[in-house]
């Protein structure tokens, strides 16, 4: 068991590999605030609400790229050195795994909270409903939303240790590639929407909540009350699949 996995040596793996990015976290953080310190200044220049710059989106965009952010661009000196390095497989997926996945979306939530508050007990009330539309958006995080981040962050997970170079445009295109595919089952799974000659419409937000609606009814593509087979398909499959799919793709490299 100690040569798949052990405590001791996956703590000092995680502090190093939490050190080696630490400085990025520390640069992220530095220009959200510089944001912020803009937006205080345009509302009280203008005596206006903060010009706007969505954090929330901010944030979102940030979890989904943690595994780009978590990944240094792999040489052929560096990639020996992080080889030879006395931990498994495992523990090297579970501490870009734990980055990715936890410290990132711990960090952005903290972040949020701190802008929200500061926002609020900004003088004079300009600046107190964009706290408050932070706040919401974390009160109100379902599970559905959380699980929609998670997919999308898998990809980029994923596709750190397929892909040597530009690993976001390469992702990206196989995202395209995904969603297409997944919006055929959906339309397949709801032919009855589209037969007839009833007005359909388009639309959807951030989280794809609503994709396909008439007078009578809306069907969401990524919601759990759409289809509960797209839905497990999109929202389940893709993080838990992927996760697996990543970690076989790094001992496949290392042996």
């Amino acid at each position: 068991m100690n040569n798949i996995f052990d405590i001791d040596r996956f703590g000092k793996l995680f502090v190093r590999e939490f050190g080696t990015y630490s400085p990025k976290l520390v640069g992220i953080g530095s220009v959200g605030f510089g944001i912020f310190a803009l937006t205080v200044i345009y509302s009280y220049v203008f005596e206006s609400a903060p010009f706007n710059f969505s954090f929330v989106t901010f944030g979102i965009v940030l979890i989904i790229l943690a595994p780009l952010i978590f990944h240094k661009g792999i040489d052929r000196i560096g990639s020996i050195f992080d080889f030879t390095l006395p931990a498994s497989s495992f523990e090297k997926f579970a501490a870009k795994w734990c980055l990715s996945v936890i410290l990132m979306p711990v960090f952005v939530i903290v972040f949020l909270l701190l802008i929200a508050g500061l926002y609020k007990v900004m003088p004079g009330g300009l600046c107190f409903d964009a706290g408050n539309q932070i706040i919401h958006f974390l009160k109100n995080l379902s599970f559905e939303k959380v699980s929609f981040i998670s997919a999308f962050q898998s990809f980029f997970l994923v596709g750190i240790f397929y892909f040597r170079k530009h690993v976001f445009w390469k992702v990206s295109l196989s995202l395209i590639v995904y969603f297409l595919l997944f919006a055929l089952v959906f339309i397949l799974f709801h032919r009855n929407i589209f037969a007839g000659s009833r007005e359909i419409s388009f639309a959807t937000n951030f989280f794809g909540e609503t994709v396909f609606s008439d007078a009578n009814s809306s069907q969401s593509l990524f919601g759990l009350h759409s289809n509960i087979f797209v839905y497990i398909s999109l929202n389940m499959v893709a993080p838990f699949g992927l996760w697996v799919v990543s970690f076989l793709k790094l001992r496949e490299i290392e042996i």
